[in-house]
């Protein structure tokens, strides 16, 4: 039983396992099964039937509880599920910026801000001018790659990489530089799912 749905969001199981004799205890899987939608936690809970053949300890079942992808959670946060607005390449509050960046930087989907955005900068290291870009990186967002690209003319943008400025409760600031030798530099935050 539970919110969860056997073979739907989670391999599907059979509805009764044997106790081999001797044995105190069998095993019972739950695989989730990954999808992309923002449904919030859900349960399988197994219960044990009475039965005169055996006798059933303190607890009679367990319950697992299947979380949504972190996406999926964030998605579930702001917006109770999974409306038209709420995919990765829709902007809901119409500021710019989609729902994949702004889940990247942490930032509210639902309220127009540029609180959390990428900074653009420029710094001279030993005579050397460079741009930099600087971002805020959540560590626990497991489900996405960020990626600092550079390019000469805004089309055939390669990875640049970045490197680890400072750290702190699983937020990490980052910053991406490129030596500007000749006019037409740029650089871009790039955030992907995996």
């Amino acid at each position: 039983s539970g919110s969860a749905t056997n073979g739907v969001d989670y391999s599907l199981i059979t509805n009764s396992v044997t106790i081999p004799p001797g044995a105190n205890s069998a095993p019972i899987v739950i695989t989730p099964i990954a999808d992309s939608l923002a449904e919030g936690a859900q349960t399988a809970t197994l219960t044990l039937a009475a039965d005169g053949a055996y006798g059933i300890g303190v607890s009679s079942g367990a319950t697992a509880s299947i979380a949504d992808k972190p996406i999926d959670a964030w998605r579930f946060a702001h917006f109770s599920g999974n409306p038209p607005l709420s995919g990765d390449l829709e902007d809901a509050e119409g500021d710019g910026f989609l729902n994949m960046l702004e889940y990247g930087l942490a930032m509210n989907p639902n309220v127009p801000d540029v609180t959390g955005l990428p900074v653009l900068g420029t710094e001279t290291d030993l005579g050397i001018p460079y741009l930099t870009l600087t971002y805020l990186k959540d560590t626990a967002k497991t489900d996405i790659v960020y990626q600092v690209e550079t390019s000469p003319a805004l089309g055939g943008w390669t990875d640049l990489g970045d490197q680890l400025v400072s750290s702190a409760g699983g937020i990490e600031t980052r910053k991406a530089r490129v030596a500007i030798d000749n006019p037409g530099k740029f650089l871009r935050l790039r955030i992907t799912r995996l």
